[in-house]
C-alpha cells in the first residue's frame, strides 16, 4: 500500500500506550467478567467466550490499520458497529471469533497463532483498501458529498 501511495510513513501517527489502553478498556472489562465461561465450562463456555469477545479481538487486531488511516475512535465503533447500531458486524465477528479460538490453543496459540492473527489483519487491511477503505469511512464520505450538494 506504500508503494501505491496510500499510506505515507511521514502521515503515520505512532501508537499511544495510553490510546490502546482507552480503546481496549471495554474489550479488557468484558474479557474480565466473561473468563469463568471460558474456565468453568468447557467446550460450550469457549465458544460463548469466544463470541462474546470476538469484536472486541477484532477491534484490537485492526487497531494499528485505523490508527494508520486516521480513524478517531468514534469512526472505529461505527466501523465495528459495537454501540452505534447495537449489533456486531458479521466479518468483525466471524474474524475475532477464530482469533481468539486459535489463541485459545494451548502452548501453540498465544506464541504462533497471535502472528497469524497480526498477519490476517493485515491481509484483511490490505483489501479493505483495494475495495475503498472502511465502510465507515466511505459512508462518512457519502454524506459528506450530500451536504456540500445541498449547499
Amino acid at each position: 500500500m506504500q508503494l501505491e501511495g496510500k499510506w505515507k510513513a511521514e502521515e503515520m501517527v505512532e501508537p499511544t500506550v495510553a490510546k490502546d489502553i482507552n480503546c481496549c478498556r471495554i474489550g479488557f472489562i468484558v474479557s474480565t467478567i466473561t473468563l469463568p465461561l471460558h474456565v468453568i465450562i468447557p467446550v460450550i463456555g469457549t465458544f460463548i467466550y469466544a463470541y462474546i469477545n470476538a469484536p472486541f479481538a477484532a477491534w484490537d487486531c485492526m487497531d494499528m490499520y485505523f490508527d494508520a488511516i486516521h480513524m478517531d475512535e468514534s469512526l472505529q465503533r461505527e466501523e465495528l458497529k459495537l454501540w452505534n447500531r447495537g449489533m456486531y458486524s458479521t466479518k468483525y465477528l466471524g474474524f475475532g471469533f477464530v482469533a481468539i479460538l486459535l489463541e485459545t490453543i494451548p502452548i501453540l496459540g498465544p506464541s504462533l497463532c497471535s502472528l497469524g492473527n497480526a498477519c490476517g489483519a493485515a491481509l484483511w487491511a490490505c483489501d479493505m483498501e483495494a475495495r475503498g477503505r472502511p465502510m465507515a469511512l466511505q459512508e462518512l464520505a457519502s454524506m459528506d458529498d450530500k451536504s456540500r450538494a445541498l449547499v
